[in-house]
């Protein structure tokens, strides 16, 4: 299984959590990390909000474990739990 994040796109932040889509052997899957993800095992705090910046620190990881959850269906919300 090869996972990338989807050509053309980049992950961008609403309400604190980081969005971005995902390519997995030519399905594509929108996917959602929670913020308190990127807090607790990626480097960010609540007081920087540096989101962008804590999703490529974890990127590696985050898209694995997003691609290991594509049984979800089209829409992946990636929560403490997952890690």
């Amino acid at each position: 299984m090869t996972v990338n994040l989807a050509p053309g796109t980049a992950p961008f932040v609403v309400d604190g959590d980081v969005q971005f889509t995902i390519a997995v052997d030519g399905s594509y899957y929108r996917c959602t990390v929670d913020d308190e993800v990127l807090c607790r095992y990626f480097g960010d705090t609540y007081k920087s909000g540096n989101r962008l910046a804590a999703f490529e620190r974890g990127r590696d990881r985050i898209l694995a474990v997003a691609a290991a959850l594509i049984w979800q269906g089209s829409l992946i919300q990636l929560q403490t739990r997952d890690f």
